[in-house]
């Protein structure tokens, strides 16, 4: 699965040589059988694909990661093989493990559910959105499947969850008045944005809030606002811990 908006990565042009040197080593760590296999030759298509694609999540990259990396029966051989692909995705060895690491924290899912977060600014393979996974996957249960539609509610339906009153045993309190209602203005904002580029997400909001002002809160002078972007006292998916 290729999702937009793209992988936090750079694009390279150094599909070639990466090949070269990921060849290299399975001729030294893999089986005959396995070097004559078409599907290896995937497996490293895929991930050099990964690196130099525009449109790879980080859900894909880890998922191609992670399907090479099973070739390599000894540590060693997939060592070497990470440092490679560390070095051309501009990273260190950890990052890469983490990647996959990640992956493996919601491979479970299905994956229009993960296309579905992804399309509402939420990349549920980043470490910061672990805890929607959890309830994403309670909210699921044992479906065997979800229709687009039915898995697009459920997204929309879990990032809405803070605003219920959570129960003594959470490690979360009741959202204010104030912070519920911000809540809900972020989660508009947010929706509306989804499908246009990072780049442009500030400049259309921007004009839509210059039209809002001047057509219904009868605005016309000209203001000056300083955008300071902050942390928020709720987590990312919208909750707040307790002090």
């Amino acid at each position: 699965m290729k999702l937009a908006p793209k992988l936090e990565l750079e694009k390279f042009s150094n599909w070639e040589e990466t090949g070269d040197e990921l060849r290299s080593i399975e001729a030294t760590n893999l089986s005959k059988e396995q070097l004559g296999s078409q599907a290896l030759g995937n497996a490293r298509t895929e991930v050099l694909s990964a690196i130099e694609g525009v449109h790879w999540t980080r859900y894909s990259l880890g998922k191609a990661l992670e399907a090479y990396r099973a070739y390599y029966k000894a540590d060693r051989g997939w060592m070497e093989a990470a440092a490679v692909i560390a070095r051309s995705l501009r990273c260190d060895n950890r990052t890469v493990r983490n990647i996959i690491r990640d992956y493996h924290g919601i491979k479970t899912l299905p994956e229009n559910v993960i296309e579905a977060a992804h399309s509402r600014g939420i990349n549920l393979a980043r470490k910061k959105f672990f805890p929607l996974t959890k309830l994403i996957h309670d909210e699921i249960g044992s479906a065997p499947e979800l229709s687009d539609e039915a898995a697009g509610k459920v997204i929309d339906k879990v990032i809405q969850i803070p605003t219920q009153k959570p129960s003594k045993d959470e490690p979360f309190v009741a959202l204010t008045r104030d912070e519920s209602a911000r809540w809900k203005v972020r989660m508009k904002i947010r929706t509306a944005l989804n499908n246009i580029e990072t780049s442009r997400k500030l400049a259309e909001l921007v004009v839509a809030l210059e039209e809002e002002m001047f057509a219904v809160w009868g605005q016309t002078e000209p203001v000056t606002v300083t955008i300071t972007p902050r942390p928020s006292s709720l987590t990312l998916d919208g909750r707040k811990r307790k002090n």
